[in-house]
């Protein structure tokens, strides 16, 4: 097929005036600012008389990938409860092979059980904080208080001055409390004359039911230093260790704090073990 020069001239000038009118139509680029995108609050600023006249600049963001359709709104204008402020296309998926379904499926698994575990924890707070809300009374008088826990508001009033006389003299008469270092230990030090006595002079007032119970063990198997239990002769039983709790403790009937039964348990646990292993070896050893 020929084409004549004039054919050529005029399908050159088609295209040409199709390459402007397409420059001329296509839409422009918009410049647009960009930010990192972070979590925070929002906050308003306002002065003495409780306005605010401060702009404060805010980043609105999506924890989705994907891409923004073109922004209706123009700078300036007002938003409200409601109003649309961005359109976010998702990206499109990118495709699973075997290994990335089960990564992806195990973090879903993880996120439930993570979401589990929440409610759990969940629950089991609001089963402590009804627990303890049965558990504490309270009263914004000492007499408001006895009542509330059945007991001579008269009696109770003077509990109170009598134990705040003491705690201003520094000196309990009834119970010696502050007395020793293992008090003094676990007091305040910021109250004086006596860090473990302190005035209930300020409301609210508290009260909790306290009931008696047991502290480790008063008695139990005599042993020696080896942890060997005795017979009522004195005389080491062949085989038979006794430590910790089941034992008769080597303080006798006294408490000298926290720990006072662990770290005896440890010791003459581990001598009796050392006591068995020896015996093993040795045929006949007691």
């Amino acid at each position: 097929m020929k084409f004549s020069l004039k054919s050529l001239i005029w399908g050159t000038l088609l295209v040409a005036v199709g390459v402007v009118v397409t420059f001329v139509m296509f839409p422009k680029p918009t410049e647009v600012e960009s930010a990192k995108v972070i979590l925070g609050p929002l906050r308003v600023t306002v002065q003495e008389d409780g306005k605010t006249r401060i702009r404060e600049k805010y980043v609105v963001s999506a924890p989705v990938a994907g891409r923004v359709s073109r922004i209706e709104l123009k700078p300036g204008d007002r938003c409200y409860e409601g109003t649309l402020l961005a359109v976010i296309l998702p990206s499109d998926p990118a495709i699973l092979d075997a290994r990335a379904r089960a990564e992806a499926e195990a973090r879903v698994q993880a996120a439930e059980a993570a979401k589990l575990r929440a409610a759990s924890s969940e629950e089991q707070a609001k089963i402590d904080h009804e627990l303890n809300l049965s558990k504490l009374v309270r009263a914004e008088s000492l007499a408001e208080l006895a009542r509330a826990i059945d007991v001579d508001p008269a009696g109770l009033a003077a509990s109170v001055a009598r134990f705040n006389g003491f705690a201003r003299s520094g000196r309990d008469q009834d119970f010696g409390r502050g007395e020793t270092i293992s008090d003094r230990y676990y007091s305040d030090p910021q109250v004086t004359p006596n860090p473990c006595l302190a005035p209930i002079e300020k409301p609210p007032f508290y009260a909790v039911k306290v009931y008696p119970g047991d502290l480790g063990t008063k008695g139990g198997v005599v042993t020696d230093p080896q942890g060997r239990a005795l017979d009522t002769a004195g005389r080491p039983i062949p085989g038979l260790y006794a430590a910790g709790n089941c034992s008769a403790s080597m303080m006798g009937e006294t408490y000298p704090g926290a720990g006072g039964t662990i770290g005896p348990a440890m010791v003459f646990g581990f001598l009796a073990a050392e006591h068995a292993c020896d015996g093993a070896r040795r045929p006949g050893a007691t």
